[in-house]
């Protein structure tokens, strides 16, 4: 159980660190989601 927990932990300081990269890679998904919808929808 401890080590799950440390587990936990270390992935969640990873997540923190992670999340810009992770809103950067979001946001460029959603443009991307959102031009081939608009493409495919004329």
């Amino acid at each position: 159980m401890v080590a799950l927990h440390r587990h936990k932990a270390r992935l969640e300081t990873l997540a923190v660190a992670d999340t810009e990269k992770s809103a950067h890679a979001f946001r460029d998904m959603a443009e991307i989601t959102a031009a081939y919808y608009l493409h495919f929808r004329r």
